[in-house]
């Protein structure tokens, strides 16, 4: 099963997922929910001893509720892909969706979600489902395969990264009607802003030796866009053309919009082996500051995953990552600095 959650990482590097991916930091920012060759762990962001949630076993993408009172997880049975509700007081799990699967989004009350439920390679639609009533409220199709997605606040409706023909863009599905927002196909990251009145994204540089992203903000009640500054070279990333990197896998901004995390994907040549590599910058919003805060470098053939997810509150950057059949999860302040380890685990 370890080897699924790699193939998603591998995934992950070329379209944004979900925080629930492998980490995930609880509402109060005091522990983060990982996903382990043993299962879905729940440690303490300060250190100590991991729980193991019941029943995760071979299962992943974690994703907390808004309450703290429920984790989201999946797991995978046959060829199929089904969710489980892990109830923090009681300490138990259970199935409560088949074919269902991430990325999801909480109401901000928890007592709604919304997941991707997969009938066939070709099929997909999100559906709603809500707690107190024990059952889906609302089921949308959707062509293009979600990879992470946002509950819009005071509403029930969505918005969503999605892709198709491997081009990605982002989507609403508002009244149970689906809307296409952008039609460039390169967004690598969205966000919903500190004042929930917007939405951001970032789009992948045409030429990554002279420019790395771009950034655009979406009023959602003016449906208007503005492109944000931010400059075409980031001196630790992008300092010229020559070292240059050569992918970028996607960028994620902090909740309280002052911050960005990008993940850079990198090849060299040694003695005549390819080297491939990953990257993963902090930065400001606006360029500055920037700080590297993880690399891996691989062996020919392997994968070199960098998953950074922020904090509820955006005050710490924590980094899941895949290197050398080794999974290595650290928290850093949102600078990207002051790191520290809090789980190292062989993948095999």
């Amino acid at each position: 099963m370890f080897r699924l959650v790699r193939i998603c990482f591998a995934v992950a590097s070329i379209f944004t997922l979900s925080g629930c991916v492998g980490l995930d930091f609880s509402p109060d920012g005091k522990s983060v929910a990982i996903t382990t060759p043993r299962g879905v762990v729940i440690i303490p962001v300060e250190g100590g001893p991991g729980e193991l949630i019941p029943e995760s076993k071979e299962n992943m993408m974690p994703l907390w509720s808004p309450d703290s009172k429920r984790v989201l997880f999946t797991g995978q049975a046959g060829e199929k892909t089904n969710a489980f509700l892990y109830e923090t007081s009681t300490r138990r799990s259970r199935k409560i969706g088949t074919d269902w699967t991430a990325p999801y989004a909480w109401r901000e009350d928890g007592k709604r979600f919304a997941a991707v439920q997969k009938h066939d390679k070709n099929s997909a639609e999100i559906v709603w489902y809500d707690l107190a009533e024990g059952g889906v409220a609302q089921a949308v199709p959707v062509k293009p395969d979600p990879t992470f997605m946002i509950w819009l606040p005071d509403t029930d409706d969505l918005a969503f990264m999605g892709v198709e023909s491997e081009l990605t863009d982002v989507y609403l599905v508002e009244g149970g009607e689906l809307k296409r927002i952008t039609r460039t196909g390169d967004v690598i990251g969205f966000a919903l802003s500190a004042s929930r009145k917007e939405l951001l994204w970032a789009r992948r540089g045409k030429n990554l030796k002279h420019q790395l992203l771009s950034i655009y903000r979406y009023d959602l009640a003016k449906r208007s866009v503005v492109r944000m500054e931010f400059p075409m070279r980031i001196p630790l990333s992008n300092p010229d053309s020559r070292r240059a990197p050569t992918s970028i896998g996607f960028a994620t901004f902090s909740p309280d919009s002052k911050r960005l995390a990008v993940v850079t994907g990198h090849s060299q040549t040694v003695r005549g082996r390819k080297r491939d590599s990953a990257a993963c910058y902090a930065m400001r919003i606006d360029g500055s500051e920037a700080r590297l805060v993880r690399k891996t470098i691989g062996t020919e053939g392997s994968a070199e995953i960098l998953y950074p997810v922020w904090s509820r509150d955006g005050a710490r950057l924590g980094v899941y990552g895949l290197h050398d059949q080794q999974l290595v999860v650290a928290v850093f302040d949102s600078s990207g600095a002051n790191g520290r380890r809090l789980l190292a685990e062989k993948t095999k």
